[in-house]
């Protein structure tokens, strides 16, 4: 009786386990077209945006590690983490802004422009500081460090 019960097992199987790869890839697909319905172009876009800031922090440590620039808040996390929160917040701010900037003629749209860019950055990075530094307040004790031991 137990033999029979093992070789029915291992002729099920294959079956068995077919029926599952078969029952995955439908819910993977269902899954996938319910993403892709449900996704905005705002909700692209971010996602898109956000590939690009963790870029540009990558690019920054590189920079920054080659020019041997070091100290404490030098590592890859505080890097990523500045870039993330300064471009999340400066880019809807500025959308926001650049109606009232382009409204003008052309050499003030720019003076304009650039104004409203100095006081959001001004703003945005000392709240990215207050929010960061407390999360991070030995951050020089990372994992990714960014400074070189000199001999």
């Amino acid at each position: 009786m137990r033999c029979s019960a093992v070789a029915k097992f291992y002729r099920l199987l294959p079956r068995v386990s077919a029926g599952i790869r078969r029952e995955k890839n439908e819910l993977a697909q269902e899954f996938a077209e319910l993403v892709l319905a449900s996704r905005s172009i705002g909700v692209r876009a971010f996602f898109s945006r956000q590939l690009l800031l963790v870029m540009v922090a990558a690019a920054l440590f590189a920079v920054l590690w080659v020019a041997n620039v070091g100290g404490p808040g030098m590592g890859l996390v505080p890097i990523i983490l500045y870039c993330l929160f300064i471009g999340n917040l400066t880019t809807p701010i500025m959308n926001r802004l650049s109606p009232l900037s382009s409204r003008l003629r052309f050499p003030r749209d720019w003076v304009a422009f650039l104004i409203f860019l100095f006081l959001t950055s001004v703003a945005i990075a000392s709240l990215t500081v207050a929010i960061i530094m407390p999360l991070y307040p030995n951050s020089h004790q990372l994992l990714f460090l960014a400074t070189v031991e000199r001999r």
